[in-house]
């Protein structure tokens, strides 16, 4: 008998017993004061349902080894928060996030796609996509501006300009 599993249009908060079957499609550690250093990563199922996943700081080591960029994995036992924040990486109205008890099993490939979900140039130079939710986008780099280093929330970080065109 097939192991059973969620959908993640289907997850909601109301409980953690959740299993699921995704796909990691990028990760990346982020840092603040607030909480420490932590591991973010967005995933998709099967359907290409997208949800962002966050592992906190003491969590990190059991999972950073065991979560490989292009994966499939079976994940159970997690907590789900309303999405929330300046950018997010994407429509879900939920944030998975790890717990003491989230077990991660890899399990056999459902699909080599990289769920890419391509904004069209015409809307977001309309103003017509949400400006805090972050887009998928394939272009050409036509000019490439000038490294600057500035100051972000009183730190510094650099910044470069460019601009991309489409195949029209």
């Amino acid at each position: 008998m097939a192991a059973s599993f969620a959908f993640l249009k289907d997850v909601r908060p109301y409980k953690t017993a959740w299993r699921v079957q995704v796909k990691m499609l990028h990760s990346w550690r982020h840092y603040t004061q607030k909480t420490g250093e932590t591991l973010e990563m967005v995933l998709s199922d099967e359907l290409g349902k997208k949800i962002h996943a966050s592992v906190r700081k003491d969590l990190v080591n059991l999972y950073v080894n065991r979560l490989h960029i292009d994966d499939w994995v079976f994940i159970e036992n997690f907590g789900l928060n309303y999405a929330t924040g300046q950018y997010r990486p994407t429509s879900h109205l939920y944030k998975m996030a790890f717990i003491p008890g989230t077990v991660v099993m890899h399990c056999d490939p459902k699909s080599d796609s990289s769920f890419l979900s391509l904004a069209k140039y015409q809307k977001i130079q309309s103003g017509e996509l949400n400006p805090h939710m972050l887009v998928d986008v394939i272009g050409q780099i036509i000019t490439i501006g000038e490294l600057e280093n500035l100051e972000a929330n009183n730190k510094p970080t650099c910044k470069i300009d460019f601009e991309i065109r489409d195949e029209k």
